[in-house]
C-alpha cells in the first residue's frame, strides 16, 4: 500500500501544480483523488486504504488490497489535472 500510495501521489503531482498536492493527506487527499479520477472509491470505497487508515497499524485483508489496488491503477489511468 505504501509504494502504491507513492505512486498515486508523484502521478498527481505530475499533472497538478506541487502547491496544490503536495501537502494534501487524509480525507482532503482522498477528496482530491476522487475529484480528478471521476470516481468516489476514495471516500466510500476500497481506496479509503491510501488515507490515514493506513496508519491505524489494521491490517487489511486481501481481497480489500487487491480492490484498492484496482482503484489506484484506474485512477492513474483516467486521472485529469484539478481545474
Amino acid at each position: 500500500l505504501g509504494r502504491m500510495a507513492e505512486i498515486l501521489k508523484a502521478t498527481a503531482l505530475r499533472s497538478n501544480p506541487r502547491d496544490r498536492v503536495a501537502a494534501l493527506s487524509g480525507g482532503s487527499w482522498l477528496a482530491f483523488l476522487d475529484r480528478t479520477g471521476a470516481t468516489d472509491q476514495f471516500t466510500a470505497g476500497s481506496g479509503r486504504l491510501f488515507g490515514d487508515r493506513r496508519y491505524t497499524g489494521e491490517t487489511p485483508e486481501a481481497a480489500e488490497i487487491a480492490s484498492a489496488r484496482s482503484v489506484a491503477i484506474a485512477w492513474i489511468e483516467r486521472h485529469h489535472a484539478d481545474p
